[in-house]
């Protein structure tokens, strides 16, 4: 979450690798539904950079619904967060990530040295980019990125403010007999 105010104390200077930039805000992780792409758990990070605790905080978050696989990029590939999800009976599907590891692995998913079959996590795989679309939804439909506030608590507060507008606003579309994705004009 960029923030256009460089005096903001609590936002840092982060690397965004998908838009090969640098910027100066936040990061948030966020766990979406990939079905109905609705937000189930987040948290602001002071960086894009992805940690154990945070990653286990948000996941502890979002297991109100029990899911059985959870899905993240290779910037999830992290082995205590692995292990941890297994304990609660949850696979974590992510692509290996090799600097993660000492050596390089002859694997394409970090599961695999669990025994998990690669011809099913790749399955699983293809709802990966319905989770990029429920982002990309909280950005353009619901003005994540367009905040006008500084400091920590508020621009959590923007966040939770929005999160919140789309878990109303897919509650509305499935009282209308609509798929929660669909986005309308409220």
């Amino acid at each position: 979450m960029p923030t256009r105010f460089k005096k903001d104390e609590d936002a840092k200077w982060n690397y965004d690798s998908t838009a090969k930039k640098y910027y100066f805000g936040y990061g948030v992780l966020l766990l979406v539904d990939p079905i109905f792409h609705l937000p189930l758990a987040a948290k602001l990070t002071k960086g894009k950079k992805v940690n154990t605790n945070d990653s286990k905080e948000v996941c502890d978050k979002g297991m109100i619904l029990q899911p059985s696989v959870i899905l993240g990029d290779s910037e999830f590939d992290i082995i205590e967060l692995m292990e941890y999800l297994l304990d609660n009976k949850v696979l974590l599907v992510t692509p290996y990530n090799k600097r993660n590891s000492n050596e390089e692995l002859n694997i394409r998913f970090r599961a695999e040295m669990y025994g998990f079959n690669k011809g099913w996590m790749r399955k699983e795989c293809i709802y990966r980019p319905e989770v990029e679309h429920a982002i990309s939804t909280l950005k353009e439909h619901f003005h994540l990125l367009d905040f006008h506030i500084r400091g920590w608590k508020k621009v959590e507060s923007h966040l939770f403010f929005v999160l919140s507008l789309r878990l109303l606003h897919g509650i509305a579309t499935f009282k209308e007999g609509k798929n929660p994705r669909q986005i309308t004009h409220i």
